[in-house]
């Protein structure tokens, strides 16, 4: 039987009984099993999971394998291998323990698990959409609320005469829905801008959010690595909270006031032109650096 060629050209067979899965409500999984030779190990994985390189400051991005088919979103997400006959080892001398290890002149078993992921990049099911140059992205909304009290003393029972009691403080329920972006196998972060813009407030619409209504709380990231480690990459996660009060989209800047029964934005009593926070772009979130 003639060997197939990879795309990246790499031999390899594909074994009997392969592929198999299974279906659920939630998505699809399934799983191919390959021989190839014990030498392509690292490229022949880097082929299947995907990698990004950095080279010379051009960043060239590979997606993971998708499965053949119409399942476009079934791909790649994890990958098994062993010697395909482990009773024949190459009787190589081996040397220092953290060099050398057993090498398999019978070739490789290369399982390769997939998985159905859904990429928020296009925006599907009512998400905004997200684009990056490269890499992985998956969206999420997290409802939350925050209890913001007033002063007593601005505010009077029904009566309009009798003030509430020193200890008792009205309170307001404010939505606060919690915005998360995750981007995986991202190969040059921007981490610049991601120092720049935490703890400030969307200046444009983002997110299908309006102006001034969403605050970059915070991030995580996390570095990832491919079978290769010479390509590092990272996946990061991107915290932003909404609070769009009303109709008119109060956001971070205003506060209720108790005085005058409005959403109104307080200042620095020396600098009329400052707010508690400030605005900006948040677009270069999600460019390499």
């Amino acid at each position: 039987m003639a060997l197939a060629v990879s795309t990246q050209g790499y031999s390899y067979e594909e074994l009997e009984g392969s592929p198999s899965g299974s279906t659920k409500i939630d998505g699809a999984t399934a799983k191919r099993m390959f021989k190839i030779a014990w030498a392509d190990r690292d490229g022949f994985i880097n082929e299947l999971l995907g990698i990004g390189r950095d080279i010379a400051g051009t960043v060239e991005f590979t997606g993971p394998l998708r499965f053949p088919g119409n399942r476009v979103n079934m791909v790649v997400d994890a990958v098994a291998w062993e010697p395909f006959d482990p009773s024949k080892p190459s009787g190589s001398t081996l040397g220092a323990l953290d060099a050398d290890a057993n090498t398999y002149d019978n070739g490789l078993l290369i399982t390769a698990s997939y998985k159905e992921q859904f990429d928020d990049q296009a925006g599907s099911g009512g998400s905004p959409t997200i684009g990056v140059p490269g890499g992985r992205v998956s969206y999420q909304v997290v409802g939350g609320v925050e209890y913001a009290t007033n002063a007593n003393q601005d505010w009077v029972w029904a009566d309009n005469t009798s003030k509430l009691p020193g200890g008792q403080h009205p309170g307001i329920i404010i939505p606060t829905n919690h915005h998360k972006i995750t981007w995986s196998r991202c190969v040059r972060p921007p981490f610049t801008a991601i120092k720049a813009k935490v703890g400030t407030i969307n200046s444009a619409d983002f997110l299908g959010c309006f102006t001034k209504t969403l605050l970059f709380v915070n991030y995580e990231a996390r570095a990832e690595f491919g079978a290769g480690v010479e390509f590092p990459s990272w996946q990061l996660t991107y915290d932003f909270a909404e609070r769009n009060v009303t109709t008119s989209h109060y956001g971070w800047n205003h506060v209720f006031n108790g005085n005058t029964g409005v959403w109104e934005e307080p200042r620095p009593s020396g600098d009329n032109a400052k707010r508690m926070y400030v605005d900006t772009l948040f677009d270069s979130l999600l460019v390499y650096e």
